[in-house]
């Protein structure tokens, strides 16, 4: 009887680990026994369920390849695809605008509020970001805010047009706007703070929320510099309908619950239903959604 032993491939940055592995895969032999050894092996849970334990699982590291074939922390294989850098500019401070073409990847992405995960080199550790476009399947292009924080990040903050970065193709579910339609939730209330503010563009400049009655945005970033996108308020406003609320934490302004629940423009019970989308740091959106739920809104969509 021979017992075969599962091997696990994870991804190292190291090709002195990637020997390393390969020696240990060299050195497993098949384990050859009979059934009076297992009953007193360490194998012998295999045969007797209750003397289970955790198994130890030999580990192989080997280097990913070019195709870029990885296995996520939740066990769903991510595979990356080489994209090429069309812009990069400074768009506040410490962020980056970053625009790639990725192809028929753009076809995949359907709903704001995805993201993609991206990095430099194969053996790079991958870094989650929120696309910032609006979907668009024939533009080939994704948009991505990128803050100059941790390695993967600042690397990528780096490049330069005509340069290459491994993506992911879109992932997530995104806002799940079609769960609040505008008959139901002619209001809508708008959270985000510093990089979050990524998913609620791509949202706003969709055209998703139109036809609502009032949609407010309470944008919150450390000082006018941190402010990312600046630019497009004004079209935020005029074009789309939405009411933007600057709140710098560096100010007495506080954070975006502390300027929303001193706001008494806000009646969630004066209009109709309202709905909530909230985007940013997770301090934020749990004292939100409790606020929001004192207050009467239980329809609060989050991104992931």
């Amino acid at each position: 009887m021979v017992l075969a032993l599962p091997l696990v491939f994870s991804c190292v940055r190291t090709s002195q680990s990637c020997r390393h592995g390969v020696q240990a895969f060299r050195s497993l032999r098949p384990f050859a026994a009979t059934p009076a050894s297992l009953a007193s092996s360490k194998f012998s849970s295999v045969l007797n369920p209750q003397n289970a334990r955790t198994p130890r699982i030999p580990v192989l590291r080997l280097r990913p390849g070019r195709s870029g074939l990885v296995r996520a922390a939740w066990g769903a294989d991510v595979e990356f695809h080489p994209a090429k850098v069309t812009s990069n500019k400074e768009e506040a401070l410490k962020q980056h605008r970053l625009v790639i073409e990725v192809g028929k990847l753009a076809a995949e992405y359907s709903t704001p509020g995805q993201f993609v995960q991206a990095k430099r080199r194969a053996e790079d550790k991958a870094g989650f970001f929120a696309i910032a476009s609006p979907p668009d399947l024939d533009s080939g292009r994704l948009e991505l805010l990128l803050k100059a924080s941790g390695a993967t990040a600042e690397e990528l903050c780096a490049l330069k047009p005509g340069e290459e970065v491994l993506v992911s193709k879109p992932m997530g579910k995104g806002f799940r706007i079609d769960t609040i339609p505008v008959e139901q939730y002619p209001s809508i209330l708008l959270f985000a703070t510093g990089s979050g503010i990524s998913p609620i563009k791509a949202l706003i400049e969709s055209g998703a929320l139109a036809g609502r009655r009032s949609v407010r945005l309470y944008y919150g970033t450390r000082t006018p510099e941190h402010m990312a996108f600046a630019q497009s308020i004004e079209a935020w406003s005029s074009e789309h309908g939405v009411t933007v609320l600057p709140v710098f934490s560096s100010s007495d302004d506080g954070y975006v619950q502390d300027a929303f629940a001193r706001d008494e423009n806000v009646d969630p019970n004066s209009s109709g239903g309202t709905a909530a989308v909230l985007c940013g740091q997770k301090e934020m959106t749990v004292e939100l959604t409790a606020l929001l739920k004192e207050r009467g809104v239980d329809a609060i969509l989050l991104n992931f």
